[in-house]
């Protein structure tokens, strides 16, 4: 039975029902057979077209979410070192240890993670509410306005990831279809055909076979 594997991937699966189609399509009484092939065709292309551009969105998304982080990292080393500033370098200094428990390093590692955002979060509070921090005001808004761009590009990141998830689902359900209707072309030309198993075969992908040179002489063993 003609069958297209079920790790083949989708412009695999889109060229053989391609070849299927067109062969179909040739002849007048076998053309009637096409249309289940060429409804599974065009929606598996769609299918596909559209979770490629989802993929790819996504893609570009993550890269946007990677730039404002590192604005985000370079705000929060800016009020780092001011801070420093601040204790005269003296990091066991409680003003800097209320500010960095954690090095703004390690603290900023992440990509846009949970940890960098309740440390993020955490800054501001601090520098709005201890009188201590009044010269490091300035960064407030700065890092305010980091942390939001921050989170906005994440909740589109995060948005187009389950979206992306749910095409693809979409173009395995139709790469099913594409490979049934493959599949089911083969005994409907068979009761067309019957007996004749190189016409039916003529109508499916077949890989080139390779031919022997004229001076290649057959292999007769070591």
């Amino acid at each position: 039975m003609k069958q297209i594997p079920e790790d083949a991937a989708a412009d695999v699966i889109l060229s053989r029902l391609g070849v299927l189609s067109i062969r179909l399509k040739g002849r007048p009484d076998t053309t009637p057979l096409a249309a289940p092939v060429d409804s599974a065709r065009s929606t598996l292309r769609t299918c596909n077209q559209t979770w490629e551009d989802l993929r790819d969105q996504r893609l570009a998304a993550y890269g946007a979410v990677v730039f404002v982080d590192d604005e985000e990292d370079g705000e929060i080393a800016s009020l780092a070192r001011d801070a420093r500033v601040l204790v005269d370098g003296k990091l066991d200094s409680p003003d800097w240890i209320r500010l960095f428990s954690v090095a703004p390093s390690t603290a900023t590692s992440g990509v846009a993670d949970d940890d960098q955002e309740k440390f993020a979060l955490g800054l501001v509070k601090t520098l709005k509410t201890n009188a201590a921090y009044a010269s490091l005001s300035k960064h407030v808004a700065p890092l305010e306005a980091a942390r939001a761009a921050v989170t906005a590009a994440r909740a589109k990141y995060d948005e187009l990831l389950l979206t992306e998830a749910q095409a693809w689902n979409e173009v395995q359900l139709a790469e099913k279809v594409g490979r049934d209707a493959y599949r089911d072309a083969e005994p409907k030309l068979q009761l067309l055909f019957p007996g004749k198993r190189r016409r039916v075969d003529s109508f499916f992908y077949e890989a080139p076979r390779k031919k022997r040179k004229k001076d290649e002489e057959p292999s007769t063993g070591p």
